[in-house]
């Protein structure tokens, strides 16, 4: 009897335990459950926080995209004056010794118009996108999305060697001045030989001003957000990756702000010995800002054309540079910090920037929407007459979705 009650006893209390872990799963589960649920709210659109005479949100959440992309970016940069590298003065020291001040620097560069395509994917608020040049594999896009009611993010980043141009030396009276110097001093014979060795010093000068593709690498990560204040009448959303429909034409006054990370790296050896070694530069910045935007409404409802602008007051963060294969000296750290410091004008300042966008969507079905957009970021870093860059970068992106 003993034997059958410790028996009962141990089937009872593993009972127990078998109900109170299925209860613990079963808690578990509910908690998930109810994370997943809250975490699918978010990312979907709720309509009852819209005015849906002017907007709707398609049935289907997922939306696919096929885009080709066409780009150009435009870079001129001013620096203070430069000196005289070992490259330049390789055979010709007596004629321009290393050091000798050459003047300042404007380098004017480019891209050619860029194709690439690619693809898009969504869910709800939440996108994501890869573009690719198909005849270089180092010029490619990557950009995530959310669009939000009220908030909206468009992260992307950007790299290419496709970057050409050239850069000229602003003001040469420093080098005429050492050649007057020289000749003062010099007989006939060495006057001539002087010019004729100026004529291979003027000869490796043209060679270098030129900026060949891949010589050059620009990477830009940027990020640009903003609120919407007439969210329940105007979807910036609609305008841009359309899973929300404009039904009537409306607009709204806009705040926004980015943040933005770009490096200029040169992989040319002639190059970089040009820039006396320095072969990348940072720079990290914030801007914000305000504008307006607006979407028309035309054509039964199917064809919609937005336009937004958004100026920016802009503060620079950070910049710095490096130098080539190698950690720099205390010594040559402390020497960039300083130059740098001069070149901006000081470790942090204000500047400009700017985002338009612009776009034209076209509801071919419930099913299927196709459009072209532009996006045209703007900014400045550092003041005249020290460093000065001046970017400027053109996207245009024609699309055909599928939702599903």
């Amino acid at each position: 009897m003993t034997r059958n009650k410790s028996f009962i006893l141990l089937l009872l209390c593993f009972f127990c335990f078998h109900v109170i872990q299925a209860q613990e799963g079963q808690n578990e589960q509910k908690q998930r459950s109810a994370f997943l649920e809250k975490a699918r709210k978010f990312i979907t659109y709720d309509v009852t926080k819209l005015d849906t005479n002017y907007i709707s949100v398609a049935d289907r959440q997922w939306l696919f995209m096929l885009n080709s992309v066409v780009s150009k970016t435009n870079v001129d940069i001013k620096t203070p004056e430069i000196f005289a590298t070992p490259t330049l003065s390789e055979g010709l020291m007596d004629l321009v010794p290393v050091g000798s001040n050459l003047g300042r620097l404007k380098i004017d560069a480019s891209t050619p118009y860029s194709y690439r395509l690619g693809f898009y994917l969504s869910y709800g608020k939440l996108g994501g996108g890869y573009n690719m040049a198909l005849s270089n594999h180092n010029d490619q896009e990557f950009n995530f999305k959310f669009n939000g009611n009220r908030f909206g993010m468009d992260l992307r980043y950007h790299r290419t060697k496709k970057i050409e141009g050239e850069f000229e030396f602003a003001n040469m009276d420093n080098l005429e001045n050492i050649m007057i110097e020289k000749i003062s001093s010099m007989s006939e014979d060495e006057i001539e030989e002087m010019f004729n060795r100026a004529e291979e010093l003027e000869k490796k000068m043209e060679e270098a001003e030129n900026i060949e593709q891949g010589n050059i690498q620009i990477t830009s990560l940027v990020c640009n957000m903003h609120y919407v204040f007439n969210h329940k009448k105007f979807s910036y959303a609609a305008a841009m990756k359309p899973k929300k429909i404009q039904l009537k034409s409306a607009g709204s006054w806009l705040l926004g702000s980015s943040i933005y990370y770009m490096q200029f790296k040169a992989v040319d050896d002639e190059l970089i010995s040009t820039f006396n070694g320095l072969n990348r530069f940072n720079s990290f910045f914030f801007a914000l800002g305000g504008g307006y935007g607006y979407n028309w409404v035309t054509c039964k409802r199917k064809l919609m054309f937005h336009g937004s602008i958004m100026p920016m007051l802009m503060y620079s963060l950070k910049s710095n540079a490096g130098m080539k294969d190698r950690a720099m000296t205390d010594e040559e750290r402390t020497r960039l910090k300083e130059a740098t410091k001069t070149y901006l004008g000081g470790k942090s300042h204000f500047t400009y920037a700017g985002v338009a966008r612009a776009s034209v969507v076209y509801q071919i079905s419930d099913s299927y929407v196709g459009g072209i957009d532009c996006n045209f970021d703007i900014f400045k870093i550092g003041r005249s007459p020290r460093y000065e860059t001046l970017a400027r970068d053109w996207i245009f992106h024609a699309y055909l979705g599928y939702r599903f």
